[in-house]
């Protein structure tokens, strides 16, 4: 228990002298960090959605370019096709009109 208040008070005499300034550092460090780990987020968060909008628009563009002939070898295509009284061109055209 000795022990235990002399290091108290030996660190109640440190603060006194030199107060918060070997805090500092650490405070700056910390601080550094924390924005580090945002500007990590963002950039990551930017990428995945820049990535998303390619892939996205690249499939779309793959989709209206594609043959007559697929779909009409494909049974669901066929079928919808024969059903809605519609073609692909203008089915594809009324949905982004």
């Amino acid at each position: 228990m000795l022990c235990y208040r002399a290091n108290v008070k030996a660190n109640q005499q440190y603060s006194a002298i030199h107060g918060t300034e070997s805090l500092m550092p650490y405070l700056v460090l910390i601080l550094l960090a924390a924005i580090l780990v945002l500007a990590r987020t963002l950039a990551i968060c930017w990428a995945c959605q820049r990535s998303s909008i390619a892939l996205h628009r690249g499939m779309l563009d793959k989709l209206i370019r594609a043959p007559m002939s697929f779909v009409e070898q494909n049974s669901a295509g066929n079928a919808r096709l024969q059903h809605s009284g519609l073609t692909f061109a203008t089915k594809v055209t009324q949905l982004f009109l």
